[in-house]
């Protein structure tokens, strides 16, 4: 909420209203209801609904309430002034218009010459400015976030589709994600997206293929003594590479900075069944998921996982002195 007071006048009276980080107007209760001549303010605010009412701090004046354009309508209607229509029409076809035109509006009076009212202009235009840039610094900073993510995207958008694990690394990799084959490979089988022991290691799992994330290649080898054997390569399918990109929203999920839920007791000196109950009760360091988002009603298998930096920051807040050998 911004904390400049803008002032208008309607027949004598004073308006006071503000506008939000969105830009939407918002107007001291007391003044409407003096303006309406509504009697008890705080009757009459109790038939406005919550998103339709606020508080705001006016500094050495302390807390008022304030509305915002829908509450100042139900107001008006509340009014049994005469004169309600004719404020309703002012604020509506004026005052709206022109915060949301320039950020202000330009109260004027006859005898306002031309510099004063440029003075005013001025002002406002400098509020608006000022606006601008900062929805220009919280777009930017969003882009920013989501920039991994549609390098990732651009990167899956340029391939042919399906690939080789190793092939969907080096694409991460050269779109800014920090991992390697290896590290890859270790991920897909922790979280149950590969077979672990046997002739079944780096092989898609079932759930893995019924998830439509990767396909099994099998290519015939026939040796010097005659005998075939079938080799099976997993390759990495659209979907496949588009899920990856989950990961890219925290940045670090693919790197070698997380620690899991054995690690992290380890560094708070505590039990694993302890943690597991934090996170359970929503005590302790945020911690992420790893895989796809389970489907309605099936049981969330994902691994846990702790960026490193937040947990240790976490356990220094909270006097936790012991530390993961990196």
């Amino acid at each position: 909420m911004s904390n400049e007071i803008q002032r208008f006048e309607f027949k004598g009276a004073s308006l006071r209203a503000l506008t939000d980080e969105a830009g939407e107007p918002w107007f001291v209760a007391k003044d409407v209801c003096d303006i309406l001549e509504i009697s008890n303010p705080s009757d009459a605010l109790k038939r406005l609904d919550d998103d339709e009412r606020s508080r705001f701090n006016l500094g050495r004046q302390g807390e008022t309430n304030i509305v915002n354009e829908a509450g100042l309508y139900v107001l008006v209607l509340g009014s049994r002034k005469p004169e309600a229509h004719e404020f309703k029409r002012w604020v509506t076809h004026e005052v709206l218009p022109q915060i949301r035109k320039t950020g202000g509006y330009i109260p004027t009076t006859d005898m306002d010459d031309d510099m004063t009212i440029l003075a005013k202009a001025v002002m406002i235009g400098q509020r608006t400015m000022e606006t601008q840039k900062r929805r220009i610094a919280e777009q930017y900073e969003h882009i920013k976030a989501l920039e991994p993510k549609a390098r990732f995207a651009d990167a899956v958008a340029a391939s042919d589709g399906t690939c080789l694990i190793g092939e969907l690394a080096k694409m991460l990799r050269q779109n800014g994600l920090n991992i390697g084959q290896n590290r890859l490979f270790e991920i897909l089988r922790q979280d149950g997206y590969l077979g672990k022991t046997g002739s079944n290691r780096n092989v898609p799992t079932q759930k893995a293929m019924d998830l439509g994330l990767f396909r099994i290649k099998e290519t015939a080898i026939t040796h010097s003594d005659g005998h075939v054997t079938i080799n099976r390569t997993a390759k990495v399918t659209g979907k496949g590479q588009t899920t990856s990109s989950a990961a890219t929203a925290h940045p670090t999920t693919m790197s070698d900075d997380l620690l899991t839920p054995n690690e992290l007791a380890v560094m708070l000196g505590m039990s694993v069944r302890t943690l597991a109950n934090w996170r359970s009760t929503g005590k302790g360091p945020p911690y992420l998921k790893i895989g796809v988002e389970p489907s309605e009603g099936h049981q969330d298998r994902r691994k846990v996982r702790y960026q490193r930096q937040v947990a240790e920051k976490w356990a220094l807040a909270h006097r936790y002195q012991r530390t993961v050998a990196r």
